[in-house]
């Protein structure tokens, strides 16, 4: 019996002799769960959704005769959660209170008196009730308010009727997160901050001074640089972060299951004018996305300036080296260098991967693009290429059609180059490959409606994007899972009726916050399931 309040005494105990007491009255460290009957639902949900009725029925009959015998005191309708107050006094001071809802205040006290290991002294003048548990070397001590129970191990004060937090100012409202994890970087105070600044410098001070073997002058500038770079950005986190929120999500109504983190800056900060930018900035990547996409990746970030020229200085001297004796001669390959300089220097990696389809006959196409800095030297190079190179314009055709003033450019792969076989699969027994060279951009398609799908990003504008973003329909790209498991397609057509509702996302992007986000749709858990199912009967 007494092992079930073990979790909670060690939660109250880890957090009392680490946090401290904040000098105003806004926690720190907020954790909020759903409420049991919440959790319960979703649990059921999930289960159902993988096709485990029965187990979800013998769960929720379970659970629901636990808490009638064992937690009926406790309010299963409303959340349950801890907040804790740091302050830069008194390391003995904190304050981590617990938050149990309550549905019959002398049913709870009764509770605990029938566990042997706990003693409950009646209520003091104050009305704070005091526990004693075996193996727990401190006293936990609890009170009534707001129809919660507020509970906190070794300082009593943090119970103070003036100290305690009103659950709506604390718990969000009920919504849809079955855990929720919130840091305020206001409420933790300037003394801690400036230590953890100190340490982290000092370690990137010793890191700074460890040479590593073999190191040539250009990587040496680029680690000396990104050490710098990534301590300015640890101490802008560090000082000028806001709000960090981290949550799991189960929205039934939407029919979601996801998980993200939000952080944002301080207001004017330095900080938050970078998160706000990268919401701002055009993304090549997020123009090659079509409607009958299957797979779509996208990627837009900049180097920071700090590291940007040492950065570009080991790339620029990486391609020397590969191209040092390429076919070609010398001249060709500084040629080469000097039109890939430009897209170096600027020091931003925009690109983008969409595959599209499946067709009627169960093939996809692939549409890639880069962004590049002056565009028509890459053209020239790749003219310069061809006729420097005669014999290998065989297997290229130039100018094989043309979107505007953007030639676009055919490769015929090698006839005595059979393909493997999952590439025919995908692709189709030969297929096509056309690219173009923008001044801004190289694009590249493959696969049947190759040339059709290169000439309708061809003349596509970046636009606003997210910094990085991975998409699959499930749907769609159940084809492709059927080189491991044939049974794919069929068990994609049966759950996804309607082809919608049938996604899984990863995505990072700016704004007022910067948002990780993972997500699926909630028929991908009964792909998911009857996939294993079918894998498993092979």
């Amino acid at each position: 019996m007494r092992t079930r309040l073990l979790p909670l005494a060690g939660l109250l105990l880890l957090a009392a002799p680490v946090l401290t007491r904040a000098a105003d009255d806004r926690p720190a460290i907020v954790v909020a769960f759903k409420s049991l009957d919440g959790l319960t639902a979703d649990a059921k949900y999930i289960a159902e959704l993988a096709g485990k009725d029965n187990e979800a029925a013998q769960f929720e009959a379970l659970v629901k005769r636990f808490l009638g015998k064992n937690l009926s005191a406790v309010d299963s309708k409303k959340p349950i959660g801890l907040y804790v107050r740091i302050n830069a006094d008194d390391p003995q001071l904190s304050e981590a209170v617990v938050l149990v809802p309550v549905a019959d205040e002398d049913g709870l006290i009764g509770l605990l008196k029938n566990f042997p290991s706990l003693t409950v002294d009646n209520k003091d003048a104050d009305g704070v009730y005091k526990v004693m548990a075996e193996n727990v070397p401190v006293p936990i001590y609890f009170r009534f308010a707001n129809k919660y129970a507020y509970v906190t191990a070794a300082n009593k004060d943090a119970i103070a009727k003036n100290r305690l937090l009103a659950p709506t100012a604390v718990l969000p409202p009920q919504g849809t997160s079955l855990l929720m994890l919130a840091i305020h970087g206001d409420a933790i105070p300037a003394k801690y901050k400036d230590m953890a600044v100190t340490a982290v410098t000092q370690q990137l001070a010793q890191a700074k001074q460890q040479d590593q073997p073999g190191e040539t002058p250009t990587i040496k500038a680029f680690r000396l640089a990104a050490i710098d770079q990534a301590g300015e950005l640890i101490q802008s986190v560090i000082e000028d972060g806001s709000d960090l929120t981290v949550s799991v999500d189960v929205d039934q109504a939407a029919g979601e299951l996801s998980a993200s983190a939000v952080f944002s800056g301080k207001p004017g900060s330095k900080l938050a004018g970078g998160i706000a930018d990268l919401a701002t900035k055009k993304s090549l990547g997020a123009s090659l996305i079509g409607s009958d996409s299957a797979v779509n990746m996208v990627i837009n970030l900049a180097v920071p300036q700090k590291v940007r020229e040492s950065a570009s200085d080991l790339l620029v001297d990486g391609l020397k080296q590969a191209l040092a004796n390429a076919p070609g001669g010398r001249d060709l390959a500084d040629t080469f260098i000097k039109a890939a300089t430009p897209t170096i220097k600027a020091g931003v990696l925009d690109a983008g991967l969409d595959l599209r389809g499946p067709t009627a006959d169960g093939h996809y196409t692939l549409v890639m693009g880069m962004k590049v800095e002056q565009g028509a030297e890459v053209e020239k190079l790749l003219r310069d290429i061809v006729k420097a190179a005669p014999a290998d314009q065989k297997n290229l055709k130039l100018d094989v059609a043309k979107v505007g003033s953007v030639s676009i450019h055919q490769i015929i792969p090698d006839a005595n180059q059979s393909m493997d076989e999952n590439t025919k699969k995908l692709f189709g027994e030969n297929p096509n490959i056309y690219f173009a060279v923008r001044d801004d951009a190289i694009l590249l398609a493959g696969g049947p409606g190759a040339l059709d799908a290169l000439k309708s990003v061809a003349s596509a504008k970046p636009t606003p994007g997210p910094t990085i973003q991975v998409e699959v329909s499930m749907s769609r790209a159940a084809k492709v899972a059927a080189g491991e498991n044939p049974a794919a397609p069929d068990i994609a057509k049966k759950v996804f009726k309607d082809g919608k509702k049938d996604k899984v996302r990863l995505s990072i992007q700016g704004g007022k916050a910067l948002t990780l986000k993972f997500s699926m749709d909630a028929p991908v858990i009964t792909f998911s399931a009857q996939l294993q199912e079918a894998q498993g009967a092979k």
